[in-house]
């Protein structure tokens, strides 16, 4: 079901830029509004980035410099974090959430 083959997924990382981005957000593969972004805080500077489409399986992975405002979900286990995001999509809604609380929050 998950497909790493389209980088234009990666737009969705642009939303964290805005703070009136709401997720979930419009898929910039096939359009619909199950676009999902999560992040994972591996140390002060670097992170895991995930991001992916429920609908049409578009995702990306990777490792980097992520945001000084990001904190971790208290409520995801790093030990299940794959690159696939099939454990992210199972809880996308209370992932949705957070990230619309940090974005919403952030100075």
């Amino acid at each position: 079901m998950w497909n790493d083959s389209n980088d234009k997924i990666m737009e969705l990382m642009d939303r964290l830029d805005d703070k009136e981005s709401v997720f979930p957000a419009q898929c910039p593969v096939c359009g619909k509004k199950e676009g999902h972004l999560c992040i994972h805080r591996y140390d002060e500077h670097h992170g895991g980035i995930w991001v992916w489409c429920s609908k049409c399986g578009s995702y990306s992975h990777m490792r980097g410099i992520i945001p000084d405002w990001w904190k971790n979900m208290p409520e995801i286990e790093e030990g299940k974090l794959e690159a696939e995001p099939q454990y992210l999509d199972e809880r996308n809604s209370a992932i949705d959430d957070w990230v619309n609380t940090l974005l919403k929050s952030r100075e």
